[in-house]
């Protein structure tokens, strides 16, 4: 087996595709060009905050909007990524966070724990709110899943071999904003 992909053993494809998954769905007559990897949290629309329909996007949603660690093992998250990179080959993937959000990402694990960090930052002066805490940590958790996303070999020979672009975007459900990591600055600029 080809140790940057996933499937079993012997078999001439990867992923869905290696399990003989995808022909039975008729996923494989889709071709989207975008792979949007966001949480599983409903409030946030995709195709709204991408600007895409359905058919040119392909959904990843995980607990939190994590991206697995690359192992080589068959997880269904890495051989969702694995089949749309190399065999849909997407030229784009965005891995989409969003705040609010009641899974709390970034490490901030509980209410309590937001409210605990904002009200510190109050009493040493910073005037940052609650909102700002949260959106700080999302941030940071997204940009965390893009690491987690360049690990795999399938994403880093697309990146090397099409020129496929990753994105780290936060949306803002209660304004509507929507910001891209730049890495240059290593800052989050409205889009």
């Amino acid at each position: 087996m080809n140790p940057g992909r996933i499937g079993p053993p012997g078999r001439p494809r990867s992923g869905l595709t290696g399990f003989g998954l995808v022909s039975s769905c008729g996923i494989g007559s889709a071709r989207p060009r975008l792979l949007v990897i966001a949480c599983d949290d409903a409030q946030v629309a995709l195709s709204r905050v991408a600007e895409v329909e359905s058919p040119e996007m392909f959904e990843l949603r995980t607990v939190r909007g994590r991206v697995p660690w690359f192992t080589g093992q068959p997880t269904g998250a890495a051989a969702v990524i694995d089949y749309v990179v190399a065999e849909l080959q997407v030229s784009r993937i965005i891995v989409l966070g969003h705040v609010p959000c009641g899974h709390n990402p970034g490490g901030l694990r509980s209410v309590a724990n937001v409210k605990s960090f904002a009200g510190a930052r109050a009493r040493s002066g910073d005037t940052r709110t609650r909102g700002a805490a949260e959106s700080r940590a999302a941030q940071s958790h997204v940009v965390r899943q893009v690491c987690a996303l360049r690990g795999y070999p399938v994403v880093r020979d697309a990146i090397v071999d099409r020129g496929v672009k990753v994105d780290a975007w936060l949306h803002d459900a209660t304004s509507g904003s929507l910001q891209a990591y730049a890495p240059s600055t290593r800052t989050f600029v409205s889009l």
